[in-house]
């Protein structure tokens, strides 16, 4: 059946490869998020010692 359609292949693998970076990326942004948070804790602790 994927010898009938070659063409269709490779946007398969784009769209795959693609949908692999906006996850990564999404992954990158909530771990600067989550860095950033303990940062602001780690401060707000000092502040109240």
């Amino acid at each position: 059946m994927l010898t009938e359609k070659p063409t269709e292949n490779p946007s398969i693998f784009t769209r795959f490869k693609n949908r692999g970076k906006d996850q990564f990326s999404g992954w990158a942004l909530i771990g600067k998020l989550y860095s950033d948070d303990k940062a602001i804790e780690k401060e707000e602790k000092e502040k109240a010692e």
